[in-house]
């Protein structure tokens, strides 16, 4: 089960984890990168990196400070390399300016830690690693940048090859929807994918991802994850055979958990159907009402002349 979660955190990006224990080189970094098609996420410490990457199958590069600590950049790599699932990203070890100022040779030292080392490259973040080096009288190009360079030696060719980055993008995008109906499944079969429940409410956001995840969703008996079917049956902002989708699921999510919804959400949502100003709003909240209800229903009887539930016009 801890594969099918992992593979169920992709969105077909290329995520590169950035951590300095500079805030302001970590932004820098990130955005020298993100120029070449990579979504970067900024952490400080050599702990903060490796849950960054190993929160997400789309880490397939991390960009590491030779001075980061707690771990030491070396350890920091060695937990990389041992995450257990998917496949460990390339490592480019940043070097600052004055690291080998000549007072400890401390890029000697890095170099030797380093050398037997796979997947990893030493690289300084001077001007011309992330942008081509331009002739001031000219102002044409003649040298290229040297980050894919780099980035081939940690990573292989195919690290740096646009057509297999955007395969890659693509197989991780569909094995997290493959991932998200089995966890799903397995959920409706007795098992607890209950540790999922934020990998589903993010892949909400994803078009393709979006069914399986209102599937997983219903499947989860918590609070937090019928709520999350909730609010998305109640979006405004969706148009109807968006929406719709949602309003099954939080009746799956009803009838094989019960009503989980606090009193505040129900009272809500009769606060929606009572003031709505137009009949599309009110068809909404009435939808989400009648699922609410139904558990209610189920355990009354009504005479055939008794008034309706909720008001109609």
């Amino acid at each position: 089960m801890p594969i099918l979660a992992h593979a169920a955190t992709a969105r077909g990006v290329d995520r590169v984890v950035v951590a300095h224990h500079r805030v302001d080189v970590a932004q820098e970094l990130a955005g020298d990168v993100s120029r070449f098609g990579y979504e970067p996420v900024v952490v400080a410490t050599g702990r903060e990196a490796i849950f960054a990457a190993r929160a997400s199958a789309d880490t397939t590069l991390v960009l590491l400070g030779a001075r980061t600590i707690r771990p030491t950049p070396l350890e920091t790599v060695q937990f990389l390399r041992q995450q257990g699932t998917g496949i460990a990203p390339p490592v480019l070890v940043v070097v600052d300016p004055l690291d080998d100022d000549g007072r400890g040779c401390f890029l000697q030292h890095l170099i030797v830690k380093f050398c037997d080392v796979p997947g990893i490259a030493i690289v300084d973040r001077l001007d011309s690693f992330f942008a081509p080096a331009i002739d001031p009288k000219t102002g044409a190009e003649v040298a290229a940048p040297r980050f894919p360079d780099a980035l081939a030696q940690a990573g292989g060719p195919r690290a740096v090859d646009p057509a297999s980055r955007a395969a890659a993008a693509e197989a991780r995008l569909a094995r997290a929807r493959e991932a998200l109906v089995l966890l799903a499944r397995m959920g409706r079969r007795g098992h607890d994918v209950s540790g999922s429940l934020r990998t589903a409410r993010s892949a909400l956001q994803d078009a393709e991802l979006r069914q399986p995840a209102l599937g997983l969703l219903a499947a989860i008996g918590r609070a937090e994850a019928q709520q999350a079917l909730h609010d998305e049956a109640g979006r405004g902002d969706l148009p109807e055979p968006t929406r719709q989708p949602a309003v099954s699921a939080l009746e799956l999510s009803v009838a094989r958990h019960g009503l989980l919804l606090t009193s505040r959400e129900m009272l809500a949502d009769y606060a929606v159907y009572n003031r709505a100003t137009d009949d599309d709003t009110r068809r909404a909240a009435a939808k989400i009402l009648d699922v609410i209800e139904a558990p209610s229903r189920a355990h009354r009887s009504l005479s055939r002349d008794a008034a309706p539930a909720r008001p109609t016009r």
